[in-house]
């Protein structure tokens, strides 16, 4: 500082960012290295104007994320174009079959590691049971009010 106190960066920082915020007058200082080249530089925000990638890159960004979840892109693009199911089906019950052999992976796990050992506990024998999970594929068609074709 002009006084000869040393002041840490850190400390520098959280004034700045605090000014930043609260709308406050934020001061640098001026401190230039061995080539005299400035050590504190402030560029403020600019404004982008006009269309940029940003917008794409969500667009992209949430096709991804479906992807990643391993659902077919066929299935949420149907639902926003207001296609209906329409060519659709096919996918959407791959992705159904898929879910259901994740979701009997965990039925399984949690009867092995929780279940089982909690009513062996309980009961002092070894349980007999059998847990079978229904296929989404048929619950999704008792609903719809049919197993083998896409709702109306």
């Amino acid at each position: 500082m002009a006084d000869g106190t040393e002041v840490s960066w850190q400390e520098i920082a959280r004034g700045m960012i605090e000014a930043r915020q609260s709308g406050g007058a934020m001061t640098l200082p001026l401190l230039y290295d061995q080539d005299g080249r400035k050590l504190v530089d402030y560029t403020p925000p600019q404004s982008m104007g006009g269309h940029t990638a940003i917008f794409d890159w969500k667009k992209d960004l949430d096709i991804e994320i479906w992807k990643a979840l391993e659902v077919p892109p066929e299935i949420i693009q149907a639902a926003s174009t207001g296609s209906g199911y329409s060519g659709r089906w096919i996918p959407f019950v791959i992705a159904l079959s898929a879910v259901q052999t994740e979701f009997a992976e965990l039925v399984r796990c949690v009867d092995r590691d929780i279940l089982r050992p909690i009513a062996q506990l309980n009961f002092g024998v070894v349980p007999q049971y059998e847990i079978r999970p229904q296929p989404l594929t048929e619950t999704y068609g008792e609903r719809f009010g049919g197993v083998a074709a896409p709702p109306a």
